[in-house]
């Protein structure tokens, strides 16, 4: 016999992945996967420095990235959101959002995708600035050389 609830639908039963899954969220960072303190939604402080530490074209550069690595329907969504981004600009004032430039505008377009869509954000910020500080290393050792 099939266990009902209302109107007799039959009752769906969820597995304890899905329990885990939603537990996870909530008590560990979402970019990481580190257990939070207090159980807070959110990243872990070593996520937000990294995450601070970039510039907004980078952010805009790893979620691009980022969705790169998950799928093409990622790609195609983030595009759209950077590209509203983008297009709101052309006649909005970034300051009216409370945002420092143009890019953090833009990247506010996009930057919820991150958490809906699983994007593996953190690890793509960590390629850019390696990848940044890798050109920079490199232009100052053509500088020195000269």
């Amino acid at each position: 016999m099939a266990l009902t609830g209302a109107f007799n639908a039959p009752i769906i039963r969820t597995s304890s992945l899905f329990y885990w899954r939603l537990s996870m969220d909530i008590e560990q960072c979402t970019c990481c996967f580190v257990d939070l303190e207090e159980a807070q939604i959110g990243r872990c402080e070593d996520c937000r420095q990294q995450i601070d530490r970039a510039t907004w074209t980078q952010k805009i550069e790893a979620i691009k990235l980022a969705a790169e690595r998950v799928s093409r329907s990622a790609v195609r969504q983030v595009a759209v959101s950077i590209n509203r981004g983008i297009e709101h600009m052309g006649y909005k004032d970034h300051t009216e959002f409370n945002c420092s430039c143009e890019e953090e505008y833009i990247f506010g377009e996009a930057e919820h995708l991150i958490d809906e869509l699983h994007l593996p954000f953190r690890a793509a910020i960590d390629d850019v600035i390696a990848q940044a500080e890798s050109v920079s290393g490199e232009s100052q050792s053509l500088v020195a050389g000269q």
